[in-house]
């Protein structure tokens, strides 16, 4: 993805060359976030000139910020994207907020400010003669390391890269790179008025607070005079209250310090995906603190070619309605929360049996089961408590045990996300199995008809990727899932199925139930596509029959 620039800077500063940014051009390049694996492409067309006026389009036109700082007396920012509410879908909409004397709307560049540079060297790039300027500057213990290469020939700009580095911890705390393709110095006037084809409304939020999110460029080049004192302001302002809605208080200023870099990757990571045409969207949770390998403690799914498997599920129905909800029904006790550990597993279990005992009571008397049980007392069966399992080794073990205990009776009814003494023979029994069935592995209508007939099934999926991570609403599809048995590394639990848009197979969604708690997702649960087995929903799907 990122092209390795290796600049060797061990060069004396030489006398500064003469660099002057034209005041019209039109830009196209990429954002690039190393750490959130974004590529974000954009096509820029700024006017320096009077007060000023930008448009900047992001991913191929799906997102459009513009500044017009002639828009009334304090300017005004529009930004153009897809909105999607319970009335309609992917309506392309217009949201404006004027500016303020105290927080005017300027033009917004991608060029950064070159009085801050100095020359440095000349440097063969890409077989293209360039010149490399550079600027340092230091704020409390963090080193800021900027470089600019331009062409030698013409002085338009080719790549622009900050590292961030942070003296009392010695690592990087941010970095990231914006990459020039195409460069021109002339701007069709026209652009500016794409505003006036809507009746634009206001923005949700407060106007000063939307300049990073709404206006993603401001924060990697700044704007004008609020470069210094609002670069930060957004990703700051969400850190404390992300820290007082979450109550999270760290052990010291270098763990808050490492926790608002995890934080400052992910804020990015999520408002670039939601500048995208997705059919979902992201927003922050209480896991945005964390890096990408704590989040993977909490998939737990082990999937081994010798895990065991039943009897395969033939439905005995041949009609199922289109839509389908066993949470609305009933049958589906609150989202719980798995905490740091790899026991999804024991969630997508418990979940299964608490449906099917409801089912079985006649649609009533619901129970919670104890997932603490499985972790503790299922190890001889191949589970590994906070270090993954299976639903069908769980099973295994309640057939062999005789029931699973009730949540309420087993070790005070406590979950300590972590693994603990088995304490099952001074449990009440809260349901007892014959048999456990699998639906045909990859095939969606077996599911559909396994969930319409027996209730919530226990399922596996791969949701190794970031967008999962920070799932907010909507149908959630990602290209890259994979949908084989290896693929899988989290347990979950669907509930339902059904169909957003009448006639649209692409809107067709599986309900599922996560064990990530009510912060994430769509009150603790998500809408899988069910195109494709997309994720692998339906690749490893099972039940069982209760006595």
């Amino acid at each position: 993805m990122l092209r390795v620039l290796s600049l060797l800077l061990v060069v004396q500063l030489c006398v500064a060359q003469q660099l002057e940014w034209p005041k019209q051009y039109t830009a196209k390049g990429q954002i690039i976030l190393p750490y959130g694996d974004i590529v974000e492409p954009f096509t820029a067309y700024v006017d320096m000139s009077g007060k000023g006026r930008s448009r900047i389009d992001y991913y191929g036109g799906s997102a459009i910020v513009l500044n017009l700082g002639d828009e009334g007396q304090y300017g005004a920012m529009f930004k153009i994207v897809y909105e999607t509410t319970q009335d309609f879908a992917n309506v392309m909409t217009c949201f404006a907020v004027p500016g303020a004397s105290g927080a005017p709307v300027t033009p917004q560049g991608v060029l950064p400010d070159i009085s801050m540079y100095k020359y440095a060297a000349d440097y063969m790039y890409n077989d293209v003669m360039s010149e490399i300027y550079i600027s340092n500057n230091a704020e409390e213990e963090k080193n800021n390391n900027y470089t600019l290469l331009v062409r030698k020939d013409n002085k338009n700009p080719i790549l622009f890269r900050f590292v961030g580095l942070d003296r009392l911890f010695g690592s990087h705390y941010d970095e990231y790179v914006i990459e020039y393709s195409d460069f021109e110095t002339t701007v069709d006037a026209t652009v500016f008025d794409y505003a006036k084809k809507f009746t634009c409304k206001g923005f949700p939020g407060p106007g000063l607070t939307l300049a990073m999110t709404e206006n993603p460029m401001f924060e990697f080049v700044g704007a004008g005079e609020y470069e210094e004192k609002h670069r930060s302001y957004k990703v700051d302002s969400d850190f404390e209250e992300f820290k007082g809605h979450h109550s999270r208080q760290y052990d010291d200023e270098g763990e808050e310090a490492k926790r608002k870099t995890h934080f400052r990757h992910n804020h990015r990571y999520i408002h670039s995906m939601n500048r995208r045409d997705l059919p979902y969207k992201l927003r922050v949770n209480h896991l945005t603190d964390l890096a990408d390998g704590e989040i993977s403690r909490m998939r737990g799914y082990r999937h081994t070619p010798d895990s065991p498997r039943d009897t395969l599920y033939k439905p005995s129905i041949s009609d199922v309605p289109e839509y389908y909800n066993w949470r609305l029904r009933g049958a589906v006790t609150p989202v719980k929360d798995q905490g740091i550990c790899g026991s999804c597993w024991s969630f997508g279990t418990v979940g299964t049996l608490e449906g099917s005992q409801f089912i079985k009571n006649g649609m009533k008397n619901l129970k919670a089961f104890s997932e603490q049980s499985l972790m503790d007392c299922s190890w001889g069966y191949g589970n590994n408590g906070c270090d993954g399992g299976e639903s069908e080794r769980a099973y295994s073990w309640i057939m062999e045990n005789g029931c699973i205990p009730t949540e309420e009776s087993y070790g005070g009814g406590r979950y300590l996300m972590q693994d603990g003494f088995c304490n099952v023979n001074k449990s009440e029994c809260g349901a007892k199995i014959s048999m456990y069935m699998n639906t045909l592995p990859g095939n969606v209508t077996s599911l559909v008809m396994a969930i319409a007939e027996r209730g919530p099934i226990s399922v596996a999926i791969d949701a190794s990727h970031k967008s999962f991570s920070f799932y907010s609403h909507g149908v959630y599809y990602e290209p890259a899932c994979g949908n084989g048995a290896d693929d899988l590394d989290h347990q979950v639990l669907a509930v339902g199925y059904g169909t957003l848009t009448p006639g649209d197979p692409d809107s067709e969604y599986w309900y599922i139930k996560n064990s990530w708690s009510t912060h994430w997702g769509n009150d603790g649960y998500v809408l899988m596509s069910r195109k494709n087995n997309n994720c692998g929903v339906a690749t490893d799907a099972s039940f069982a029959i209760l006595n």
